[in-house]
């Protein structure tokens, strides 16, 4: 019998390739991308040359060309069933998640690894500066395979605090959710960068990330590796060029701390 198919479950700028790298480099096991953007998996499509720097076009072409616009249940289906031997997964982000994504993941009660930042702040600002980076640097640069040096970026500081807002309550539902199902939870930063969690409420476990992973999935336990770089090392005030402006909208909110 076939081990019980996952997902990884989170949102971008939160490890969440660098967990299906982490995963994939298990020899029985395989975790596609984001197959419900036809970007991986069974069902993946190309894209015509000129939609290489419009990613939001290329995302959409790609979308409704894998067939996930319309039948997301199905393009996950393929994904998860498709290896003979081992656990098979796909990567979802939470924007991606409608009422036939959710009851696909019901139906087939597949194991959910959860990754959420506890800086949410942090993360939009990594969303800024990567975004910058891929208009300038083309489609393949989203994620990295070697030492990125980023300048100071600008950020609207009210737009950051909508984000972190909006943010913070789809972690608090999406965690409900898994707490009643087979769920593993991760935090960005004290599971994969390695620094402290704790004041967002992260609760810190003293195993080693890959072996939690091996054993909530029922794998033998091997050597894991993903050759993802992690950016996130810089604090807020390093990454942004206006943070005097950020400061003064984020005091005074429960999420000031963030700023440290």
């Amino acid at each position: 019998m076939k081990p019980r198919p996952f997902l990884i479950l989170g949102s971008q700028r939160a490890g969440t390739v660098y967990l299906q790298e982490l995963i994939s480099s298990h020899p029985d096991a395989h975790c596609y991308g984001e197959v419900l953007l036809g970007m991986d998996g069974p069902t993946a499509v190309g894209f015509p040359g000129p939609l290489a720097r419009q990613r939001l076009l290329r995302h959409a072409w790609q979308h409704v060309l894998s067939g996930s616009a319309l039948r997301p249940q199905r393009v996950l289906r393929r994904a998860v069933d498709s290896p003979e031997t081992g656990v098979a997964g796909v990567r979802v982000m939470y924007n991606q998640v409608n009422r036939r994504v959710m009851r696909f993941m019901e139906d087939l009660s597949v194991s959910v690894i959860h990754v959420r930042r506890a800086n949410i702040l942090q993360q939009y600002v990594s969303l800024t500066q990567m975004r910058e980076r891929q208009r300038t640097l083309g489609a393949s640069s989203a994620h990295s395979r070697a030492p990125v040096t980023f300048a100071p970026t600008i950020v609207k500081p009210q737009l950051a605090l909508e984000f972190v807002q909006r943010r913070d309550a789809e972690q608090t539902r999406f965690a409900a959710w898994c707490d009643a199902r087979a769920s593993m939870s991760i935090w960005y930063e004290s599971d994969i960068m390695g620094i402290s969690a704790e004041r967002a409420g992260a609760q810190v476990d003293d195993e080693p990330l890959d072996l939690r992973i091996q054993g909530f999935l029922g794998l033998d336990r091997r050597e894991l590796k993903s050759d993802t770089v992690k950016t996130g090392g810089r604090t807020v005030a390093q990454s942004v060029g206006n943070f005097e402006d950020l400061s003064r909208a984020f005091i005074g909110t429960p999420y000031a701390w963030m700023l440290e």
